[in-house]
């Protein structure tokens, strides 16, 4: 049995999985099906130009391309295409990692109230690393998926799932997988 036999927590159309982000979910099943919630998965592994386009959406839903139209035509190997744009993101409190490693341009506060000023370091989200997925809230609160995934934590036999955040103004719980480290070549 794999993850396409889950009945409670589903994979939705288009999302990627590596093999990690898979068995995770595989083993999640159980916890969801206890509670009863039906619930998707709805991201997974990222490429550069799918977290680029994000940025893109998210600049324009909140009107920022107006300030930095270059957004707009943004490629991810022309970074001061999409820098500034993030960089207002972050300020407006849209927490999305950049496309390429890099440093934020302005300061900005964390949803938790702590600080970061420009320069800060910001790397690549674990989507594009391989190790991490969001799971939809659909008709369901965060709090009764973040509920399931802390009784999943605390069991042991749960060996890939490193911890969970919730972002309510993406409508969802970003799960972050433990990555394996391959061996020394």
């Amino acid at each position: 049995m794999d993850y396409q036999d889950n009945r409670f927590l589903t994979v939705g159309a288009n999302v990627i999985l590596t093999p990690t982000i898979a068995n995770v979910i595989f083993e999640l099943e159980g916890w969801f099906g206890e509670d009863g919630l039906f619930c998707t998965v709805t991201s997974g592994l990222r490429t550069a130009e799918k977290q680029l386009s994000i940025i893109i959406d998210k600049s324009i839903q909140h009107g920022v391309d107006r300030e930095f139209s270059s957004i707009k035509t943004a490629t991810v190997k022309n970074i001061s295409s999409w820098l500034n744009s993030w960089g207002r993101l972050l300020q407006i409190g849209e927490m999305v990692n950049p496309p390429l490693p890099t440093k934020a341009p302005y300061d900005y506060k964390k949803p938790n109230g702590d600080q970061r000023k420009a320069g800060t370091f910001i790397d690549i989200s674990n989507h594009m690393k391989g190790g991490a997925f969001d799971i939809g809230k659909g008709a369901h609160t965060l709090q009764m998926i973040t509920t399931v995934l802390d009784k999943a934590l605390a069991d042991p036999t749960i060996k890939d799932l490193k911890g969970y955040l919730p972002e309510p103004v993406n409508g969802c719980v970003h799960c972050d997988c433990i990555i394996p480290k391959l061996g020394n070549f």
